[in-house]
């Protein structure tokens, strides 16, 4: 897992983290930050051992921590977050190869889509919509998901 704690101890990381917060500090919605980022990666990695999905951790984690980090794009020009968050992650996978790389970068494209996924891809989009406790939420009255996608049970 070193190279995935290389990115989330780099400068640049805590940078976006930090922006990202700030452009978050009045959002009563569900919050991209690193707890949620921590959430999908435990979600990803227990589907990957529950299915026998033979993805390492440390893909699954670096794939996770990655995937909302072009969501300060998508709030300063409306640029898909999906889009922004894989160029952003190309700066942070030199020390993967490109099998790798290609691995993190189409799951994060993918990660909101409606057709045909990638394993990982689809563990991404999993644990994204899971992780997200709607029965918990103070903001639920207003959310703008359908009541059929929100989370009233707790992911057993």
């Amino acid at each position: 897992m070193d190279r995935f704690n290389k990115i989330i101890k780099s400068d640049k990381y805590k940078k976006i983290l930090e922006g990202l917060s700030l452009a978050e500090q009045d959002r009563i919605y569900c919050l991209h930050n690193f707890e949620h980022s921590c959430d999908v990666a435990r979600i990803m990695y227990i589907t990957a051992l529950e299915k026998n999905i033979p993805i390492p951790k440390e893909i699954i984690y670096t794939t996770a921590f990655l995937h909302d980090i072009g969501r300060i794009e998508q709030y300063k020009n409306s640029t898909p977050h999906e889009v922004a968050s894989v160029e952003i992650s190309k700066e942070f996978l030199a020390d993967f190869d490109r099998e790798e790389q290609d691995m993190i970068l189409c799951a994060i494209s993918e990660h909101r889509s409606k057709g045909e996924r990638s394993p990982l891809g689809e563990m991404l989009s999993y644990a994204d919509t899971k992780s997200r406790m709607c029965l918990n939420c103070k903001a639920i009255s207003t959310c703008k998901w359908r009541a059929d996608e929100m989370n009233m049970e707790v992911l057993v």
